[in-house]
């Protein structure tokens, strides 16, 4: 079935140039020994299948820039997903909005760099590794980065509950652990919103496995 652009979590016949998803009975395959053999994501030369999208990257783009565009598409449309979620009393995000992301990688730094953009009241970042941590504060402008290593589960619900006034009003998890969904929901306050990044392609990976 087709669902469109942007919805690729919950298409059943997946595809990713390079990819290890994409094997089956009339799904496109990603094996370079079969016809048409350049399907790999980093190659000079790409056989583009019919009906994919393509972006042209503009000839003064540095490639350090032009590679930030898929992790700033995924944070940009996690935020989207936030401020239109139904079941609200109020604009998803706001001036008043309290965000926790969880996960300091890449999509998780400039999700919360693009909430310090939008000028939410607090942005907290949690991670288990303090380096990133800092790198993440340094870049994203997040007011509170918090390492969450060596705590129990309840120990990081509870912490994160204290330093939000009682919960997020967005959490959106840029993690791929399955504890960091499950704690992440707990994290958010009553009317609360979450949104799932991290684990949205893990759960794909590992259903091919």
């Amino acid at each position: 079935m087709t669902h469109g652009p942007g919805v690729c979590g919950v298409c059943e016949n997946g595809f990713i140039y390079g990819g290890p998803i994409g094997e089956g009975v009339g799904v496109l395959n990603t094996d370079p020994f079969k016809f048409p053999n350049f399907k790999g994501g980093f190659g000079e030369y790409v056989h583009i299948f019919p009906g994919t999208f393509v972006w042209k990257i503009p000839d003064d783009m540095p490639s350090k820039i032009a590679a930030l565009l898929d992790p700033t598409a995924v944070a940009m449309r996690a935020i989207e997903l936030a401020m239109t979620e139904s079941g609200v009393l109020q604009e998803g995000i706001n001036v008043s909005t309290h965000a926790l992301v969880v996960g300091a990688g890449p999509i998780g730094v400039i999700t919360a760099m693009i909430l310090h953009l939008m000028g939410v009241e607090q942005i907290v970042i949690t991670d288990m590794v303090q380096k990133k941590l800092d790198m993440a504060k340094d870049i994203s402008g997040a007011d509170i980065v918090l390492n969450v290593s060596g705590m129990t589960p309840d120990e990081r619900i509870a912490k994160v509950r204290e330093i939000t006034g009682g919960g997020a009003n967005v959490v959106i998890n840029c993690a791929n652990h399955i504890s960091s969904s499950i704690e992440g929901m707990q994290m958010a306050r009553k009317l609360g919103t979450f949104v799932e990044v991290g684990m949205q392609c893990l759960s794909r990976i590992q259903k091919m496995c």
